[in-house]
């Protein structure tokens, strides 16, 4: 804030100085404690100057993003924050946070879902990397890497859902160029996570399958055929199942029983 008319908008005394918070993750553990327009004077005891630093040794200064670096997760942090021209002293648990794109997979299998030839996936840093590349920061779309790099979760489970690619088979005539694009809608009702795609397919009822992707682009399947070509592909492709471990898992699909099968 070395702004002095940015200050004086936020009530700051002259002699007050701090950083302003401009969001607040909806699930964080910052939520409800913390609110975008505090402006953050100091961080366990230490006084953060305008431009964001604190003291670091002697006659050194350093962002004071290395006072967070010292903490780890689950530690509690002691805040003094300036609200609406009141200082107030806060306690905040600390957490790492909740990436919308995951980072890494921690050794996981990435989960998958296939509908006759559409494969879809969830967006992890990983991927990226497979699809686009080393230099994936430069190569991947710049929706993708927004949603990497600038995007947080507003909601628990959520997921950035893609279609990965589309095998070729009778239901997918005409779709097989589509590729690493990411599903907005199914049959019109937004899609949340992997897991909530699968579970709209399933409840599907309706002749037709709409999804709906965020480039505008719509695939719509024959909901009877498509149930055909999923069991073909599958042999095709030497596919073992349709859904990945893991979300057979969660939806409570035998694993054991389904390999068998």
């Amino acid at each position: 804030m070395e702004s002095a008319t940015l200050r004086h908008s936020h009530g700051m005394a002259p002699g007050q100085k701090g950083v302003l918070v401009r969001e607040v993750l909806p699930l964080s553990e910052a939520a409800g404690v913390l609110q975008p327009g505090d402006v953050l004077m100091q961080f366990d005891q230490t006084q953060i100057a305008n431009d964001g630093t604190v003291g670091f040794r002697s006659n050194e200064r350093i962002a004071y993003s290395f006072l967070t670096s010292q903490k780890f997760t689950g530690d509690v942090a002691s805040l003094r924050v300036l609200r609406e021209g009141k200082e107030l002293d806060l306690c905040i648990k600390l957490m790492r946070p909740d990436f919308l794109v995951p980072h890494h997979l921690f050794n996981k299998d990435p989960s998958y879902f296939v509908v006759a030839g559409l494969v879809f996936t969830n967006l992890t840093e990983p991927y990226l990397a497979s699809e686009f590349g080393p230099d994936y920061l430069r190569e991947a779309p710049v929706k993708l890497l927004d949603r990497l790099l600038y995007t947080h979760k507003d909601r628990p489970g959520q997921q950035v859902v893609m279609l990965n690619q589309v095998l070729a088979c009778e239901a997918t005539i005409g779709y097989e160029d589509i590729s690493n694009s990411q599903v907005a809608k199914f049959n019109d009702v937004k899609v949340n996570s992997l897991q909530h795609l699968v579970e709209l397919v399933q409840e599907n009822r309706e002749p037709f399958m709409r999804f709906n992707l965020e480039s505008k682009e719509v695939l719509v399947l024959d909901a009877s055929l498509a149930q055909a070509c999923t069991e073909e592909m599958q042999v095709f492709h030497s596919i073992p199942h349709a859904l990945s471990k893991d979300l057979r898992e969660a939806l409570g699909i035998p694993v054991v029983a389904a390999q068998a099968a």
